[in-house]
C-alpha cells in the first residue's frame, strides 16, 4: 500500500451513498481497493478492514495486532477506507442518547498507529449545512427510539441542556484547524455534500483525483439521495424506517436498565398513531431559531474555512456563509 484515501465522515452527509455506490468503483481498477463499510452496518465483505474499524473507531483494544495484520495483508497500492464513526458525535450510552463530544482525534490517532510510516494519507471530510444536519439528526434520533417526543420540543430541550454540544460538533473551521495541527494540511480536503448531490460526476472525479486514481467509469446521473415523502407538513417514514424504528423501541421497552417510567414512555410512543409521521413545522421552527443564535457563530466559522481546505469550494452558493447586509 502506497496511498490511502481516508474518509472520516461526518455522518448524515451522504456517507452511505459514497460507501455503497461510489468508493467500490475503485475495485474495478488494477492496484486499487475499497476496504471500508459498503453499506450501513456491513463489514463482512471480503477484503474489508473490519478489525481496523473496530480497533480505531470503536476502541476495542484487544484487536490491535489483528488489525495490523489486516492492513499488512492488503497488497494493492491505492486504498480507500471510509467510516463515519470517526466523526460520529452521537455518543450513545446504554439505551439513552447522551449527546457528548466523541474522542475524534483519539480515534484517528489509533487508526494512524496501525499504518506503515511510508503510506501517504489523504483525509477526506464531507460536511453539510448545519441547520439541515440537525434536522436529519433529529429524524435519526426518532428512528433510533432515543427521542420519544414526536414534536421537536423533547429533542431540542435535550440539546439546550448541553448547549456546548452542537457548536463543538458542527464548527467546521475548528475541525479543520485541529486536523491541520495534527496532519499534513495539504492532504486534508473538505467537501460539502450539497456539491456531491448537485454535480455528482465532477465531485466524484475530484474525490478520486485527490490521491491519483483516474480513468474510472463514473456515473453521469445524479445519485439517489434520501428524499422522504411529505404530506400536509409532515415527513412520512418509509416502510423500512418504520420497521427499524419499531425494533429499536421494542428493544428499549424490554431493557431492564431503563426505569419503568422510561419504558412506559416508550410503550406510549410505540402505540402512538403519530409515530410514522414526523411534524416538519417543529423542525423548521427550530431551524429558524437555530439560525438566530448558534448559526450566526457557525456562519462565521464557515466563512473562515480556507479554500485550501475545501476541495470544491462553493459554500456561499449553498448558504453556508452569510455576509452582513
Amino acid at each position: 500500500m502506497r496511498k490511502l484515501l481516508l474518509h472520516i465522515g461526518l455522518p448524515k452527509t451522504g456517507t452511505t451513498l459514497l460507501q455503497r455506490d461510489i468508493f467500490p468503483l475503485v475495485n474495478k481498477k488494477d492496484g486499487c481497493r475499497f476496504t471500508g463499510k459498503t453499506c450501513p452496518g456491513k463489514w463482512d465483505g471480503r477484503g474489508l478492514w473490519r478489525n481496523v474499524h473496530l480497533y480505531s473507531a470503536l476502541e476495542q483494544d484487544d484487536l490491535a495486532e489483528v488489525a495490523r495484520r489486516e492492513i499488512a495483508g492488503t497488497k494493492e497500492d491505492y486504498i480507500i477506507f471510509s467510516s463515519e464513526a470517526f466523526l460520529n458525535p452521537f455518543g450513545f450510552k446504554g439505551s439513552s442518547l447522551q449527546p457528548t463530544i466523541t474522542p475524534v482525534f483519539e480515534r484517528l490517532d489509533r487508526f494512524f498507529s496501525l499504518l506503515p510510516t511510508a503510506v501517504e494519507v489523504t483525509i477526506l471530510v464531507t460536511i453539510r449545512h448545519q441547520a439541515k444536519w440537525l434536522e436529519s439528526f433529529h429524524i435519526e434520533c426518532l428512528k433510533q427510539g432515543f427521542v420519544t417526543n414526536f414534536s421537536e420540543q423533547g429533542f431540542w430541550q435535550l440539546l439546550a441542556e448541553r448547549i456546548e454540544w452542537a457548536p463543538a460538533v458542527l464548527t467546521y473551521q475548528k475541525l479543520a484547524r485541529e486536523l491541520h495541527i495534527r496532519y499534513n494540511p495539504s492532504r486534508i480536503h473538505i467537501i460539502p455534500c450539497e456539491e456531491i448531490v448537485e454535480s455528482p460526476k465532477a465531485a466524484f472525479e475530484a474525490i478520486f483525483d485527490l490521491f491519483g486514481v483516474a480513468g474510472l467509469d463514473l456515473p453521469l446521473r445524479a445519485p439517489v439521495v434520501n428524499v422522504r415523502r411529505r404530506a400536509r407538513g409532515r415527513i412520512l417514514l418509509s416502510g423500512q424506517d418504520r420497521k427499524f424504528m419499531t425494533r429499536r423501541i421494542l428493544a428499549q421497552v424490554v431493557d431492564s436498565r431503563l426505569s419503568w417510567r422510561d419504558r412506559s414512555v416508550r410503550v406510549a410512543a410505540l402505540l402512538s398513531p403519530k409515530r410514522w409521521q414526523l411534524a416538519t413545522k417543529g423542525l423548521k421552527g427550530y431551524s429558524e431559531s437555530f439560525k438566530e443564535g448558534i448559526m450566526e457563530q457557525l456562519y462565521e466559522s464557515n466563512r473562515l474555512l480556507s479554500p485550501g481546505y475545501v476541495a470544491l469550494n462553493d459554500l456561499e452558493r449553498f448558504n453556508y456563509v452569510r455576509f452582513p447586509a
